[in-house]
């Protein structure tokens, strides 16, 4: 999958998604610029060492110190701060993570992509997303690596609704993107969504007694709710299409049912167990088979060949040692 690696700025409908949660545009331009201050004060902090030293080597006057001082510091602005307001993302960090501190696989939590959960989580929209990705894979082509990443998504979080999966799905599908494993909201102690989960209310926005005033948070409850959510998540198990295909047709999305490649899920149901099978299971032993091969002399344990015990069976008596006589 390969993308421009051509500086864009953001998009119109990721503004129009950041401003739809409350998070608007200009926020996003004000974390980039700290965190792009923030890379300019530890690089030229870190390289004014350089100047001086090298300025001493040389035999530098005063004045040809502060003009190299001055060109280190205007050339860490440009490349840190400019560029991380126009990407809206620390760049200068983005290009040392990839570069050096990346084993193949990152794994980063946009969490949804929706405007509603992501401004209880107080998380940017999913174009935060979208431009790390392009910054990530342009940065580790120049690195001459192939490196991935790995994006976490969460399903029945507060303020998440059932539209707001179908969405998610969507992307997920457009994206190509199939989870093997994904996270369900569980309320955790010491956490605001847990505070959203217990009052149905939103404490990001102040709790007042007044219904005017304060903020009512959709909250996923119930057991074939949240079934559906996560199985939003998971869209391309079988296992899962009959439950997607009754919540579509009740949301008055039957259109999303169908064989073509703009529908979400097929109209029709593989037979018998045919279903999905994750890539991990396919490179997993089967159950029961042997994998240890039994050579005499050697002991064999439950993890090298010995078969399992019976269940309520005694352990075997060990032979009591005898004494030597003295």
């Amino acid at each position: 999958m390969t993308e421009s690696t051509k500086p864009a700025p953001p998009s119109d409908a990721s503004d129009a998604r950041n401003a739809s949660s409350g998070l608007g545009p200009w926020p996003g331009v004000a974390t980039a610029a700290v965190a792009g201050f923030v890379a300019v004060l530890v690089g030229f902090t870190s390289s004014v060492v350089i100047v001086f030293q090298a300025a001493a080597a040389l035999g530098a006057n005063a004045g040809q110190t502060v003009s190299w001082i001055w060109a280190l510091g205007l050339g860490m602005g440009l490349t840190s701060l400019g560029l991380s307001v126009w990407y809206r993302q620390p760049v200068l960090c983005a290009k040392e993570l990839v570069t050096h501190h990346v084993g193949g696989y990152l794994k980063i939590a946009p969490e949804h992509t929706e405007g509603g959960p992501l401004s209880k989580m107080m998380k940017p929209g999913i174009g935060s997303y979208d431009r790390f990705k392009q910054m990530f894979e342009k940065f580790s082509a120049e690195a001459g690596k192939k490196q991935y990443l790995i994006p976490y998504f969460i399903a029945a979080h507060p303020g998440t609704s059932d539209e707001d999966m179908m969405n998610l799905a969507i992307w997920l599908k457009r994206n190509g993107f199939k989870a093997d494993q994904v996270q369900t909201f569980y309320p955790s102690p010491m956490a605001t969504a847990t505070a959203m989960y217990h009052t149905d209310l939103n404490p990001l926005k102040g709790i007042s007694r007044d219904p005017q005033r304060a903020e009512r948070v959709d909250i996923v409850r119930g057991e074939k709710r949240r079934r559906l959510h996560k199985a939003f998540l998971r869209w391309h198990d079988p296992a899962n299409w009959p439950l997607l295909r009754e919540a579509l047709k009740t949301m008055g999305r039957a259109d999303l049912i169908g064989n073509g490649k703009h529908h979400l899920i097929p109209a029709w149901q593989p037979a018998g167990g045919e279903g999905y099978v994750s890539a991990r299971r396919k490179n997993s032993t089967p159950a029961g088979s042997r994998t240890s091969v039994v050579t005499k002399g050697r002991l064999l344990t439950q993890h090298t060949g010995l078969p399992p015990r019976e269940k309520g069976a005694a352990p075997a008596a060990m032979p009591s040692a005898r004494r030597k006589p003295r």
